[in-house]
């Protein structure tokens, strides 16, 4: 049976790939909940604050990098 060359690398590829995007993933999604449980009020306000000052546009954008998602017009894609 023949072979696609490079076939053997590709799931260990993959793998560091996945593996990257999972950790910013689980590592913001740490962050998150620390913030989110904060109860000292000026904590809370500080929160509050941040998430009315956070335009909708900004989610997707912090979200892009561990999706594997590139903005548009990024030289990095290109490369």
């Amino acid at each position: 049976m023949d072979t696609c060359p490079g076939m053997d690398s590709a799931p260990a590829a993959y793998e560091r790939d996945r593996r990257s995007r999972t950790r910013l993933t689980a590592c913001r999604s740490h962050r998150t909940g620390i913030a989110a449980h904060r109860r000292a009020a000026p904590a809370t306000a500080v929160r509050d604050l941040m998430l009315r000052l956070t335009p909708c546009s900004a989610v997707p954008d912090a979200l892009g990098p561990s999706l594997g998602r590139q903005p548009p017009g990024d030289d990095a894609a290109a490369g």
